[in-house]
This record gives structure tokens, sequence and C-alpha cells, in this order.
């Protein structure tokens, strides 16, 4: 249990945009079927965009999950806990503005599913949108093509 308590803990410390770009390129490499573009994180907001840089930086850039995995057996619930507060301060202290999401994080399970539902449904209507402006298009060149009328307001003959 005395490695709660001993375990270095190093944070890198990045531009705000650059720990959001790694967060959602992490967050897409552990979830490859439902993708989320950084706009499409921005406009989730503040709160979910902070668990994911949160979980980001403790998964990949601390020794969190091998100390968790030797957390058993009696006073492990202490030392889990006095291991995820460290873990969680180590964090804020990096990013204050990651304070609030480092204190809370693993209760957003909820948020996070409302989240990519709205975002894969987004993301269906803007093909959706896509497919119809290209179809227009397309069906509008055919037109274009064929018709032996004016053609940039000039017509055929006197071309």
């Amino acid at each position: 249990m005395e490695l709660a308590t001993i375990t270095p803990i190093s944070v890198p410390r990045w531009s705000w945009g650059e720990v959001c770009r790694r967060a959602v390129q992490h967050y897409n490499e552990r979830n490859p079927l439902s993708p989320v573009t950084m706009a499409a994180a921005r406009m989730a907001g503040e709160a979910l965009l902070s668990r994911w840089c949160v979980n980001y930086l403790r998964h990949v850039h601390t020794p969190y999950d091998v100390i968790m995995d030797q957390l058993r057996g009696p006073g492990a619930q202490a030392a889990t806990l006095q291991w995820q507060q460290r873990i969680a301060g180590a964090i804020a202290t990096a990013y204050p503005r990651l304070r609030e999401a480092s204190a809370d994080f693993g209760h957003g399970k909820k948020e996070m599913a409302d989240f990519v539902e709205a975002a894969l449904a987004q993301d269906a209507t803007s093909r959706a949108e896509h497919a119809a402006a290209l179809s227009t298009a397309v069906q509008a060149a055919a037109e274009a093509v064929h018709a032996p009328a004016d053609i940039r307001g000039c017509r055929a003959s006197t071309i």
C-alpha cells in the first residue's frame, strides 16, 4: 500500500490546445467505431472535453493503472483513494482548469454516452445533408450538359 504514497507522479505540461488535441486523439484510438472531431468535442462543452483530458493524462502519462493493479488486500481501499487523490492533484496542478474534472474522474459515463450518441446523430445528419447537396449539384450539372438551352446566359447558337 506504500506504493500509493511513494510512487512519483509527473504530468507533462502542454498548451491547452495541445492537451485537448491529444485527448481527442486518444479517445478516437480507444473508440474507433465512433471517432469525434476536435470541433465536435469543443461543441460538447468544457466539462466533457476536460474529462477526456483528465482520462488521457491519467492513463497515458502517469503510472495510474500500474499502481491500481497492485493495490489489493488489507488497506487497499484507503490506498486506492489516496492514489486517486494524488493523481488528481498532480493533474490539477499541471492544468488548473482541469481541477474540477480531475477531482471527479470516473463519474461521467452517462455524460459521455449522451455526447457520443449526439455526435453520431450530428455526423449522420451532416452526411445526409452533404449527400443531398451533392445529388442536387450532380443533377444540375447533368441538366446543364443535356440542355440545348442557355449555358451561362448564352444560347448555343451564339457561341
